[in-house]
């Protein structure tokens, strides 16, 4: 290698102490440098999405003032009720529409709580209804009031107004209940409480004296706690006998609200004797003297006269006598 070699190679390589192997058949003529190729582009349009556009109203003659001084902010909508059929609904009957809530929102309407309805949900300043409440005002032809059953998300100032009207779940203090407010109760019930409310005979006792004194002639029985004397050996279930005339008798009891009993607890009120066979009342007598609390021993004819008479009748004109 030469001096001009060298110094050429020094140039190529810029300071660097390695660069390139040189051997005889290298080639020391610069090479061009690449060019970077522009990668394509795909230039989409630009635009605001659908939940976002606001609607023509340009053609909507208004028909009412229902809404008049209303602000309301939709969502969305169902299939056969979209959002846009929705604002010029509020259009047509004096209202108006924004696709933000602000200050002046009267009501957010929402018919799937999607990401954007839980984001104004959990800011808690609005009213978010179902967009059944605005069908029904259409329906009906004025603005209702709200219920607890439209609400999908209360503001602090409904909550207060809600918390004087109605109890935790909905049920109206001065309203009168329909079968569907009642519906609409018992779901809330059961979505609040995780599971189905199990409600004692006891406590349906109680709601039937309280509310219902002579109009529940099916809670007859409702406060009575029965033992059927249908076991050979006191007590034990598994010696029943079979097709007993007391099975009937059972099944009368539990038609007008009683509780039968398996076993002589102290919860027992009433012991119930076939008047044929009396042969066990001296050993359930010995094991009633062993309760703190004395049961009522009657024969069948003591249920069935209840049932015809309507009321509960004296206990003791019913003693089994052996």
């Amino acid at each position: 290698m030469t001096v001009d070699e060298l110094e050429q190679l020094k140039s190529i390589a810029s300071g660097r102490l390695v660069h390139l192997h040189l051997d005889d058949d290298t080639d020391l003529a610069p090479s061009a440098k690449r060019r970077k190729v522009a990668s394509s582009r795909i230039e989409r349009p630009r635009g605001v999405a659908s939940q976002f556009r606001q609607t023509d109203i340009s053609d909507i003659h208004e028909v009412s003032k229902m809404f008049d001084g209303r602000e309301f902010c939709v969502v969305n909508g169902p299939r056969d009720f979209p959002k846009e059929e929705m604002e010029r609904k509020i259009a047509e009957h004096g209202g108006t529409f924004v696709q933000n809530p602000g200050p002046e929102t009267f009501a957010v309407l929402v018919h799937k709580v999607i990401v954007r309805a839980s984001n104004i949900i959990s800011t808690g300043l609005y009213d978010v209804l179902k967009v059944d409440w605005l069908q029904e005002c259409l329906s009906a032809g004025h603005c209702l009031p709200f219920l607890p059953s439209h609400m999908l998300h209360t503001s602090p100032t409904t909550a207060a107004k809600f918390s004087e009207l109605y109890d935790q779940y909905g049920d109206s203090f001065t309203e009168d209940a329909t079968d569907d407010s009642l519906k609409a109760v018992f779901q809330k019930v059961e979505e609040k409480s995780g599971d189905k409310i199990r409600i004692t005979p006891e406590e349906i006792a109680l709601v039937e004296t309280r509310y219902f004194p002579d109009d529940s002639p099916m809670g007859l029985f409702r406060q009575c706690r029965i033992y059927l004397d249908k076991y050979p050996h006191v007590g034990d279930s598994s010696t029943a006998i079979p097709a007993c005339s007391l099975d009937v008798v059972g099944l009368e009891l539990r038609e007008f609200g009683g509780v039968l009993e398996e076993q002589l607890s102290e919860t027992v009120t009433h012991v119930v004797f076939d008047k044929r066979d009396l042969s066990r009342v001296a050993e359930l007598r010995r094991a009633e003297r062993t309760h703190h609390r004395k049961h009522h021993f009657v024969t069948s004819e003591w249920v069935s006269d209840c049932i015809e008479s309507g009321y509960l009748k004296n206990e003791r004109l019913y003693e089994p006598r052996p």
